[in-house]
């Protein structure tokens, strides 16, 4: 009867979070496959208020965890390190593993040229790279 049907739903799921493992080696492009799998129903836009705050980096102290309960679509922040009192949360808009030229070209449809401490200095090594290669 319908306790069948419970426990068959249960071992698929069971059987489906299996398949899909997260772990330390995982980079940007599995948590966004793991996100569409397991969310297929979120697609479009959605505006939560309070996240609007949450500014970017390219080495950022909070993601973003979404879950939808009764048809309704929750966003959740979360830190990915102890946050210091008074520091500003950032969550990163892109693939942060990529190049800083590639997260630069990622960013400019925010409209905007990502100033975070890692970016600077890797613009910076990138342009001292560049300046020793036109030497030879």
């Amino acid at each position: 009867g319908d306790e069948d049907d419970v426990s068959e739903d249960a071992d698929e799921t069971s059987s489906f979070a299996e398949e899909i493992r997260v772990d330390e080696t995982s980079d940007a492009e599995d948590l966004y496959d793991v996100s569409r799998r397991l969310f297929p129903m979120f697609a479009g836009t959605g505006l939560f208020p309070l996240l609007c705050l949450v500014n970017h980096s390219c080495t950022p102290n909070a993601t973003t965890r979404y879950s939808s309960w009764k048809g309704r679509t929750m966003v959740r922040v979360e830190a990915l390190r102890d946050v210091e009192k008074g520091e500003e949360l950032s969550v990163s808009y892109i693939d942060e593993t990529q190049t800083v030229a590639q997260r630069e070209n990622a960013l400019a449809s925010y409209g905007f040229k990502c100033a975070c401490a890692r970016c600077v200095a890797e613009a910076g090594r990138e342009a001292v790279s560049d300046e020793c290669a036109d030497v030879d």
